[in-house]
């Protein structure tokens, strides 16, 4: 199998189930099992004799959604001992079928900034990782049964999906974050959030 991260389900009885005997992942837009085939020679996202950061749990209350929300905030391993210093900002986000979790559960964003902080390749900065699924408050759940991934009905539901997302980030995380996180650098609100799988680059 080619390097990587590969999901993989159980049937049984014809019914799809997560391995019990391995670690479940958000993938796929479902809670799956996965095997991870490592890349010969690379340890660019492995654990190493550097300082690690912290990967930090957030909750914030949205006025968009109605709802309380959850992200993860990676801090460098300077943040809690220069309290003074100002780091940049970065909202990473997740692609389609998958949450917040899968930037370190399954991408290990935080060992591969750790390593090029230490190598000097990446600046310390603080990157947030939201879900990116969000309904307006009041707003019904779309009745998509029988619906192809293609059709009107089910573009219009990603549309007021990526719609909401994008004024709970500028509107609702944006704020928390540069109010919680003393360290931040104010960020500038605005652009357009797309869906879509990406990699972090091994230079950032």
């Amino acid at each position: 199998m080619a390097p990587g991260l590969h999901y993989y389900m159980v049937i049984v009885d014809g019914a799809e189930v997560s391995d019990p005997g391995s670690t479940a992942y958000f993938g796929g837009s479902k809670w799956a099992s996965a095997v991870e085939v490592p890349e010969a020679g690379a340890t660019y996202y492995l654990p190493q004799d550097v300082p690690h950061g912290q990967v930090r749990e957030a909750w914030y209350h949205s006025k968009v959604t109605g709802t309380w929300r959850h992200a993860l905030v990676y801090t460098p391993p300077t943040y809690d001992t220069r309290p003074k210093e100002r780091y940049p900002v970065l909202y990473l986000q997740h692609g389609g079928g998958e949450d917040e979790t899968g930037w370190t559960r399954q991408g290990k964003a935080n060992f591969i900034l750790d390593n090029l902080i230490a190598a000097g390749k990446a600046k310390p900065m603080i990157v947030v990782m939201a879900n990116g699924y969000a309904r307006r408050a009041g707003q019904p759940a779309a009745d998509l049964a029988g619906k192809s991934f293609g059709s009107p009905e089910m573009r219009k539901a990603m549309e007021d999906i990526m719609s909401a997302f994008e004024d709970d980030v500028t509107q609702a995380l944006i704020p928390f974050i540069d109010s919680n996180h003393p360290g931040s650098r104010p960020s500038r609100h605005g652009g357009s959030f797309h869906g879509g799988h990406a990699d972090l680059p091994r230079d950032l």
